[in-house]
């Protein structure tokens, strides 16, 4: 911010330094709020980039976990992912859909994940390969 004060005349020095220190003096309030109104602007900023990054995290998580189920040797070919207390079935991850993230789907710090197997000849069963 920039602040203009008009002086006209001659003037000795330290009239000018006490007219100029007057006017800051008197312009504070207005430079403090527009300093404040800055940092207020520049947190919210940060605050939006940073919740941002948390949910492009959070998308990217459940799919990893569905890529690291699949690179899993004793991983059923067709399988959904299921939490144990409480029961859950978690969406099936297709790229082409809309990828949720693992907060949005209930998944919390601490969450047991199994490969339930959607074979027809082992329906509802828990395969060996536990997450």
């Amino acid at each position: 911010m920039r602040m203009v004060y008009k002086s006209q005349g001659s003037s000795t020095v330290d009239a000018v330094i006490s007219r100029l220190t007057t006017a800051i003096l008197e312009n504070e309030p207005v430079l403090e709020r527009q300093r404040t109104r800055a940092r207020v602007s520049e947190s919210s900023s940060s605050q939006q980039i940073m919740q941002e990054q948390d949910a492009a995290f959070n998308e990217s998580l459940l799919a990893e976990l569905y890529e690291f189920a699949f690179t899993c040797k004793d991983a059923p070919n067709f399988f959904t992912l299921v939490t144990n207390f409480p029961k859950r079935i978690l969406p099936a991850y297709d790229t082409a859909e809309v990828v949720l993230s693992c907060r949005e789907v209930g998944l919390e710090s601490s969450t047991t994940l199994f490969l339930q197997e959607e074979d027809s000849e082992s329906e509802g069963s828990v395969s060996e390969a536990e997450m």
